[in-house]
């Protein structure tokens, strides 16, 4: 059975090859369920148009948030 057919619908999985993705295991479940994925060397490294969370909606937060101190979890959320 195909992922896609197991999910339902096409998809498009992305990997940010973080180095616990890049494990043998998970190359060979990558290799077995999504021929042509995209390895490591062809990966854009950093790259803001392919993941533009990371560059610009944490980086908001963290200038929003860094310098101060929270006692619960209830103030952090209140100052983001």
């Amino acid at each position: 059975m195909s992922i896609s057919a197991f999910v339902g619908h096409p998809f498009i999985l992305q990997q940010d090859w973080a180095p616990s993705y890049g494990a043998k295991s998970t190359k060979v479940v990558l290799d077995t369920h999504f021929p042509g994925y995209l390895g490591k060397d062809l990966w854009p490294a950093r790259s803001p148009d392919r993941n533009p969370i990371d560059f610009s909606v944490w980086g908001l937060l963290e200038s929003k948030i860094s310098g101060s101190s929270y006692n619960s979890v209830d103030a952090l959320k209140a100052a983001v």
